[in-house]
């Protein structure tokens, strides 16, 4: 069990590194996060419109 524990924590903490060297050029990890972040406010842009009353709640969108 210990083994395995520590697999798992070992592997856990190595995801990191690989990730953060996908990109050869800062500027392509820079897009690809702001490409993100607009994603992410796209898709809960309805979700924060309803909650503040801009927009009328739809239980579906939501």
């Amino acid at each position: 069990m210990k083994k395995i524990l520590l697999t798992v924590a070992a592997t856990a903490m190595m995801i990191p590194a690989v990730f953060a060297n996908n990109f050869e050029e800062p500027a392509d990890a820079i897009e690809y996060r702001q490409a993100a972040f607009g994603l992410i406010a796209y898709n809960f842009g309805d979700m924060g419109a309803m909650l503040k009353g801009k927009k009328p709640f739809d239980a579906a969108v939501f």
